[in-house]
């Protein structure tokens, strides 16, 4: 019998590109059979490829439409930079602007192949996914808890009910969001045009929201709409009460004629306090012709 002094295995690394890298230690996240990371000039993906075994590609920056916020990022302190998949989610904490904490959060929606948005009022110092049932409501389901900057712990309460008014409070306070919808033009890029209505269909909400038609980057037309739970169905007794009718499906009509003609023109909904489940828009207008 004989044995071998100081027997070492190692992996040697593959190069599948050069001059980029990761920006910190735990700037990156795996979801699927990708892996992204936060390199210095974007959000990139390395993928697997499905006809090479254990070959892999590297994608060219796929964050262009969050590059506002990518462009802030404060570079001194890039490194504390932190990623997490979750569910369908990829989520990087940054640093924007001169803040050495992270400040903000880039969400990007792996099963849609969208980015969400830039999140704020978070400071994620670190990420964990934890099974407690205490929390998330089953051993089995995973919940998304993060350590902030100033010594908290929060959890995402994505496992809360929906249609409860205190699950969209942030440590008892109200968070207030704001949608912007695509731009319309209608599809014609050249012409002018005349808007004539605007319908939008909320599947339930309790809040006040205000609603902004905002034409050529000009708010044009301002209207608000209340939201509010319908009541019991079959009141206070003494098996009450019930909450089976609170709520309801709203539409919300609006005519946008007699306003200057446009380009193109986006919504805004938002929102102060409460929620609002918004499902579709519709938005119609009339073509201008050309002149000359």
């Amino acid at each position: 019998a004989w044995t071998t002094a100081k027997w070492q295995a190692a992996v040697d690394p593959l190069s599948v590109g050069f001059g980029v890298g990761c920006v910190g230690k735990r700037a990156l996240a795996k979801s699927g059979n990708e892996i992204f990371f936060m390199a210095q000039d974007g959000v990139r993906s390395l993928q697997r490829m499905q006809a090479a075994a254990n070959q892999w590609q590297l994608t060219a920056p796929i964050s262009q439409p969050v590059q506002q916020y990518i462009n802030r990022i404060n570079r001194a302190a890039q490194q504390n930079i932190q990623a997490v998949s979750y569910k369908e989610f990829v989520l990087f904490a940054i640093p924007l602007d001169a803040n050495t904490v992270n400040n903000a959060v880039l969400v990007l929606n792996t099963r849609l192949g969208a980015w969400l948005g830039c999140w704020t009022g978070w400071t994620p110092s670190a990420w964990v996914k934890s099974r407690f049932a205490a929390v998330s409501g089953s051993f089995y389901d995973e919940q998304l808890l993060f350590g902030d900057s100033a010594g908290n712990l929060s959890f995402w309460k994505d496992a809360a009910d929906s249609n409860n008014a205190k699950t969209y409070l942030d440590n008892g306070q109200n968070i207030p969001c704001t949608i912007w919808t695509r731009s319309f033009q209608f599809g014609q890029p050249n012409n002018n045009k005349a808007a004539y209505s605007s319908v939008l269909r909320f599947t339930a909400g309790n809040s006040t929201a205000t609603m902004a038609a905002v034409m050529d980057l000009a708010p044009s037309r301002v209207w608000q709409q209340n939201f509010q739970t319908a009541g019991d169905i079959l009141g206070v007794s003494h098996l009450g009460p019930f909450q089976l009718a609170s709520v309801k499906p709203v539409k919300v009509s609006k005519s946008l004629r007699s306003l200057p003609s446009f380009n193109e023109m986006y919504l805004s909904i938002s929102t102060t306090s409460g929620f609002f489940k918004l499902r579709n828009i519709t938005v119609s207008a009339f073509l201008n012709a050309l002149q000359g």
